[in-house]
């Protein structure tokens, strides 16, 4: 019923697409209109950063990449919100709680650690071990830049991790 509301099913109706085709083309497109963002506002922070005569910080290479790569995960996870939720509100709904939370994922393994009952601390390990952990995108709270090996190790897990969300949204 939402792909009617959006009138996105008609272009799919003209011209039959198989769901996988379906997923993947939405997810590129989400993650592409993130990625523009992304650049747009990376190239005025670099435009008022020079004009206003200062240099650029080894940081931001960095901080860019896992920007978006860290779309990247988001991007899939709206994919997946959007085909099980059935309105905007319930799919936003979702994707907040999802997003808190994988930026608190570190918090819900030491609460797993603190849960006096086995069966919570397991409980909440695999809500760990579901949700996005968005905080180690976060690569600007480093006291140095991000080494090529740690961008490598997150371009990894994002590969993973969207992909195994893609698959669950196909």
């Amino acid at each position: 019923i939402l792909e009617f509301d959006q009138r996105t099913s008609w272009m799919v109706l003209v011209r039959p697409v198989n769901r996988p085709g379906y997923s993947w083309g939405r997810f590129w497109g989400v993650a592409g209109a993130a990625w523009i963002n992304i650049l747009l506002a990376s190239i005025v922070v670099m435009l008022l950063v020079l004009l206003m005569g200062g240099a650029m910080d080894p940081f931001f290479l960095p901080v860019f990449i896992s920007a978006l790569l860290e779309s990247l995960v988001i991007g899939a996870l709206a994919c997946l919100a959007a085909f099980v939720t059935t309105s905007y509100a319930s799919a936003l709904v979702v994707m907040t709680g999802i997003v808190l939370l994988g930026y608190l994922s570190p918090t819900l393994l030491f609460l797993a650690s603190k849960a006096g009952n086995p069966v919570l601390a397991g409980a909440i390990s695999a809500v760990y071990w579901l949700l996005p952990h968005l905080s180690g995108y976060s690569v600007r709270d480093l006291a140095q830049p991000a080494e090529a090996w740690y961008l490598a190790m997150l371009a990894g897990y994002t590969a993973a991790y969207a992909g195994s969300v893609m698959l669950a949204a196909i």
